[in-house]
């Protein structure tokens, strides 16, 4: 079935703070958003940005107008944020939710290395229609040498599951079930191979 493009607006929670997180933010998530469907289904949205100085918002807000230049963008700066992250992250959060359940707005959770497929926000937009309702994606992480072959064309879900698994993180290695007996669940996640084919 073919998923209908909702065209309303949503807010995107963006923690993000240091040059280097602001540089994977333009080379991740920056480079997924501006895939044509991924740009469609965003278009327009508030930007919840969480960040430690007026400087990284400026950097912020450049690669945000390289994804999209009708973005509004919402600083929340707060110095503390490079020293004691959970606490103010836990707090910006809630204030984003607040305000999403305010303006009766869907939440999109963006962190610079998040990497969507092509039309994945478009399906989250969909799915997450429901008042009330949460999609939730297990994601895996992956090498940064991934990001060599990320700007290639927009990839679907299945490509993009390819790249990962090509270059996957150890922590996403070490939670395969049937991985050492040592494996850990980094992240909450116990994975399987059904097929090793590709």
């Amino acid at each position: 079935r073919q998923l209908q493009l909702l065209n309303h607006s949503m807010k995107i929670f963006l923690p993000v703070w240091g040059d280097k997180f602001i540089n994977l933010l333009d080379k991740c998530l920056g480079e997924s958003l501006r895939w044509p469907e991924n740009n469609r289904a965003i278009a327009g949205s508030q930007w919840l940005v969480t960040t430690d100085s007026q400087e990284s918002l400026n950097k912020i807000n450049d690669v945000i107008e390289r994804i999209d230049l009708t973005a509004k963008v919402r600083p929340f700066i707060e110095p503390r944020v490079k020293h004691n992250s959970d606490d103010v992250l836990l707090s910006s959060l809630k204030a984003t939710i607040k305000l999403c359940l305010e303006d009766d707005e869907q939440l999109l959770m963006a962190t610079p290395d998040y990497i969507y497929s092509e039309g994945a926000i478009t399906a989250i937009k969909a799915l997450g229609e429901e008042k009330g309702s949460v999609v939730s994606m297990a994601h895996m992480r992956v090498l940064p040498e991934s990001l060599a072959r990320l700007n290639a064309k927009p990839l679907n879900g299945k490509e993009l599951t390819s790249l990962g698994m090509d270059f996957p993180h150890p922590t996403w290695t070490d939670s395969e079930e049937t991985a050492n007996p040592g494996r850990t669940f980094f992240g909450g996640i116990s994975w399987r191979y059904l097929d090793k084919e590709k």
